[in-house]
């Protein structure tokens, strides 16, 4: 007598949430380690419904969508694999069952099945529980805003992993956030509506960061934020991120931000980008690097940038100046970004000498800010 095994899980939900919920997963799961069980999702069936977990051992995300669950269970599948899958299933209800044979999981629509290969459930790595008792209030909208233009100035590199950070202090009822790379620095400040005392400075790491802003809404809705010793989570509805603060010591950038300046000009934040976009065409160093030189006099910019093999620009742009005439160089590139994260009409740039940071920032002015270094020669 053959004996027919339930299903070690077995469940049913709708394939627009399920491929929700595996796109926002797929961007923890790892696409380079050596662990195969990182490459995938953890798929958990349990009466509250169906819930989803990566990691990458840096960055963790959990999301739960609902689900009719007919029998518990856990499996882990491969993330690009079941991402691939389920965006080409017909819009439909999906039936998702683990095989007790052959531990595969079967996908059901209509009179169709399709079978994808499993990882162990028992070697996924634990993720950290988040207590919402101390948790921080934050609208998303704003917050996505925050991330665009501080994380500019973020670097990349993570020899120094110090500067792939964003550091984030809150002091009476105000959110500051600063990022630099040695060669620019961003700062911005935002109002909390709500507080917590005695949060000490915390350095996220801009992947973070910036996962986090894709994945919040652009409408008017709060997110909660928890720091914790070891872990900072961000929690909606819809998911848990986590990630671990970076240690270490950021840089006294109060320091570095010049408190006087002997140069000022305004103009038009378009007709300033377009110039630098046709300057940066022309790369003047062997590492890609476009140096335009800015050459400030009286109510005009004189912009101009040249490659040997290339060619040579020179544009004149209006500004409202103030000051001494100041001849100044820097990399294109950088002053691209930010004028691509500032949203205003006109911005000021103040200039503390030739060999000294300059500010940038918006008009009418917000509490933002933008500095960069000259190139020296």
């Amino acid at each position: 007598m053959t004996v027919v095994r339930p299903p070690l899980m077995k469940l049913t939900c709708e394939k627009q949430l399920l491929q929700g919920a595996i796109q926002t997963a797929q961007r923890c799961a790892s696409t380079k380690s050596t662990i195969p069980v990182l490459g995938g999702i953890l798929l958990t069936a349990t009466p509250a419904g169906l819930t989803l977990k990566a990691t990458d051992l840096e960055l963790a995300v959990e999301c739960l969508i609902p689900a009719q669950v007919f029998e518990e269970g856990s499996v882990v599948a491969p993330a690009r694999y079941l991402s691939d899958l389920v965006r080409r299933l017909p819009e439909t209800d999906i039936g998702i069952e683990l095989d007790t044979q052959t531990r595969n999981l079967v996908f059901t629509y209509g009179n169709s099945r399709f079978q994808l290969n499993t990882l162990n459930a028992e070697d996924f790595p634990l993720l950290p529980s988040v207590d919402l008792a101390n948790a921080l209030k934050m609208p998303q909208p704003e917050f996505k805003e925050l991330v665009r233009k501080v994380g500019a100035a973020a670097s990349a590199d993570p020899i120094r992993p110090i500067f792939t950070g964003i550091l984030c202090e809150f002091n009476d009822g105000v959110l500051t956030m600063v990022a630099t790379d040695t060669h620019r620095l961003t700062r911005k400040r935002m109002t909390l509506e709500n507080s917590i005392g005695g949060v000490n400075p915390v350095i996220i790491p801009n992947r973070a960061l910036q996962e986090l802003s894709r994945l919040l809404k652009d409408e008017d809705s709060d997110f909660s934020i928890v720091l914790s010793s070891g872990l900072v989570a961000f929690v909606t509805d819809e998911f848990t991120l986590t990630t671990r603060p970076i240690e270490g010591k950021f840089p006294d950038y109060e320091k570095v931000i010049p408190a006087e300046f002997k140069n000022n000009i305004s103009l038009q934040r378009l007709d300033l980008l377009a110039t630098l976009e046709r300057a940066a065409l022309l790369v003047s160093t062997r590492d890609g690097t476009s140096i335009v030189n800015l050459d400030i006099k009286e109510s005009s910019l004189v912009l101009s940038s040249q490659a040997a093999n290339l060619g040579s620009l020179r544009e004149e742009l209006v500004v409202e100046s103030s000051g001494e005439p100041l001849e100044i160089y820097f990399n294109a590139r950088y002053l691209i970004d930010a004028l691509r994260v500032i949203d205003s009409e006109r911005v000021t740039v103040d200039f503390s000498g030739a060999l000294s940071p300059c500010v940038i920032k918006p008009l009418p002015e917000e509490d933002y800010l933008y500095m960069l270094l000259p190139i020296r020669f």
